[in-house]
């Protein structure tokens, strides 16, 4: 265990997220979009974000991922009023849904 924590340590520097979720599945039933997760303001709503650090023409919409907007996405905390909360039952299947209809891939 202490290996596999100290490699996900060490890659986690490196690690860039590309996805986002948009819906929640209840049973087999998914929500509206952002009904029950926060919307967020970046005009690109897929665009995978950088660090800091690299060079300005890699910062898309001002965003990147050792800032404060890496938690929810830029500008979630203004939608937060908006978003509503889910009540489930116990033992209800809850899932999230990939935005923009994306699907989850990667070679390897």
């Amino acid at each position: 265990m202490k290996v596999s924590a100290f490699v996900l340590g060490a890659v986690a520097q490196v690690a860039s997220a590309h996805y986002f979720f948009d819906a929640t599945v209840v049973n087999g039933v998914a929500s509206s979009s952002f009904k029950y997760i926060r919307d967020f303001t970046r005009p690109t709503k897929y665009n995978p974000i950088k660090f800091s650090s690299n060079p300005a023409a890699d910062i898309r919409d001002n965003s990147f991922v050792d800032g404060p907007d890496i938690r929810c996405n830029q500008g979630a905390f203004s939608a937060a009023g908006r978003t509503e909360v889910l009540t489930v039952n116990a033992g209800s299947e809850v899932r999230v849904k990939l935005g923009v209809g994306a699907k989850m891939q990667h070679p390897g």
